[in-house]
This record gives C-alpha cells, sequence and structure tokens, in this order.
C-alpha cells in the first residue's frame, strides 16, 4: 500500500541516498508510529496505483480522522504533501497539518533545501532553477507553453513582483 496525497523527501538530485537521511528517516517514523497498533486502511480510490499498491489512509480502528498516520507524519515534518489526486478526499486536512510543521520548521522543513522561498524575489527564485523549491507569494498569472505551466509572480515574469 502506499500513503495517499503524500510523498516521502527524496533526495536532491546529485546527492547520494545515503547523504540524505530524511528519506530513512520517513520510513522509520511510519514503522515507529504504526508499531504496536491494528490499523485499518481506508481507500483513498477504489482502484490500485500503477504499481498496484492499494492506496489510503492508515488509522487506528475507530478513529475519527480519516486521515491518521499520514496527518500526523506530516505534522512532525516527515512526509510533504504532494499533487496526488489520490489524496483529493483529504486534500483540507493534509494541507492544514502540513502548514503547522513548515510554520515550526519542523522534520525537512528545518532543511535549506526545503526553505520556502520568497516569490517576490525573481532573481532569487531564478537562481534556483532546475531544483525543487517551494515558493510564497500573489500570483499574477497562469501560463502554458510548450506543455510546461508557469506560475508568475508578478507583471514582468523575469523579476518577481514589481
Amino acid at each position: 500500500m502506499r500513503l495517499a496525497g503524500v510523498e516521502a523527501p527524496k533526495a536532491p538530485l546529485g546527492t547520494k541516498p545515503s547523504d540524505w537521511p530524511l528519506e530513512a528517516a520517513a520510513r522509520e517514523a511510519l514503522g515507529a508510529a504504526a508499531a504496536g497498533k491494528v490499523l485499518e486502511l481506508r481507500p483513498a480510490r477504489v482502484s490500485p496505483d500503477r504499481r498496484g499498491r492499494a492506496l489510503g489512509y492508515l488509522t487506528e480502528i475507530g478513529d475519527a480522522d480519516h486521515a491518521g498516520l499520514t496527518a500526523a507524519l506530516l505534522r512532525s515534518g516527515t512526509l510533504r504533501v504532494a499533487a496526488d489526486p489520490a489524496g483529493r478526499d483529504c486534500r483540507a486536512t493534509l494541507a492544514e497539518a502540513e502548514a503547522a510543521a513548515v510554520r515550526s520548521r519542523l522534520g525537512l522543513w528545518s532543511e535549506p533545501y526545503y526553505e520556502v522561498q520568497d516569490a517576490s524575489d525573481g532573481a532569487a527564485l531564478a537562481a534556483l532553477d532546475g531544483r525543487f523549491v517551494v515558493a510564497e507569494g500573489r500570483v499574477a498569472s497562469v501560463r502554458t507553453l510548450a506543455g510546461r505551466a508557469y506560475v508568475n509572480f508578478g507583471r514582468r515574469w523575469r523579476g518577481g513582483s514589481r
């Protein structure tokens, strides 16, 4: 099975997995959170994913929180929310749990790689071209060109909010 709506922090391009402990930490945190508990799988959708895995949420039996362990791992900064259609059932809950970890700079959100960037600084964002970036700011427009989507934070796309 795979937890719906989330991703474990994978090693950045060019980084050896052995030099990136967050991926292993996510696996260990899930194991620790599930250890000794009787859990139920609450499916996120009927069909399995392309690798044949069931998609859903693990919760303790009778738990009112449908997102269960997934939300707990997000609150600790162990996982991050993914743009995953399977997670749409609990999108608001998952986003709220992640936001708490981001605000408190817990887990992966304490790493410089995941530092939230100010979208109004176009030059700083341009310097990060080609890597994973979490940017925060007011969106001025969204465009698609040649199969790519572009999010513009200012009238002049190269300059940010000007």
